[in-house]
């Protein structure tokens, strides 16, 4: 089975080396791109076809502008915005669907990446 395809966007450093040294050790994840800025996000999802993009939420936990519009072009692609603390995950895809995760290890967010099917 192909590795999923994950692109970093707008994820601080220290949490940025701990998604790689954790990802790393998973045969079946890969990150394929790092994004500073978001405007460049879907050109860099065309050319790298990411199934998951981990964006940082800011500290008002606001879901960036242009995010639906990014996921309607896109639509096969997962969105994880992560606490920069760690303290909560959003997901959100096309359908439009969003869900919040709040405690999640590092194992369980390695699994849901993993996975096959989407979120129920």
């Amino acid at each position: 089975m192909e590795p999923r395809r994950i692109i970093l966007a707008q994820v601080p450093r220290f949490l940025r080396e701990m998604l790689e040294r954790a990802f790393d050790k998973v045969p079946g994840i890969r990150i394929v791109a790092e994004v500073a800025d978001l405007a460049q996000l879907p050109a860099v999802l065309d050319r790298t076809g990411a199934q998951w993009v981990i964006v940082s939420l800011p500290p008002n936990g606001t879901v960036a502008n242009g995010i639906d519009r990014l996921l309607a072009a896109h639509p096969s692609v997962r969105l994880m915005n992560v606490a920069s603390d760690g303290s909560h995950v959003t997901m959100k895809w096309v359908e439009p669907r969003q869900q919040t995760l709040d405690t999640l290890s590092m194992s369980e967010l390695i699994e849901l990446l993993s996975m096959n099917h989407t979120i129920e």
